[in-house]
């Protein structure tokens, strides 16, 4: 009775939740192995005083970085999965929020 009334407590679709926040945390892992793959094919290409440090990403950081990989590599559809996979990522905290009964 104690385990029903905790699940009860976790909001109106706690099977919901728990599936989509397990999806969102395994689209941030690919997300990060994505980048990390990304980042060691640019810095290939760059010289080492331009190439990307694979911590301490921040918005100025990305935005260069998508510019550079694009300009050394304009036909990859690897920037397209990584817009994909984040979207997901974002979709999934939202119907996890939703399994948890915040929007209620």
């Amino acid at each position: 009775m104690a385990g029903r009334k905790a699940m009860q407590e976790i909001g109106p679709h706690p099977t919901v939740f728990l599936v989509a926040l397990l999806s969102a945390m395994v689209c941030a892992f690919v997300l990060t192995i994505m980048i990390f793959n990304m980042v060691g094919e640019l810095n290939g290409r760059l010289p080492d005083k331009e190439s990307f440090s694979y911590l301490g990403w921040h918005w100025s950081k990305y935005k260069r970085f998508i510019r550079e990989y694009n300009r050394y590599f304009p036909s990859s559809p690897n920037l397209k999965y990584l817009r994909i996979s984040f979207l997901s990522m974002i979709g999934l905290m939202v119907v996890a929020l939703w399994g948890l009964g915040f929007f209620r």
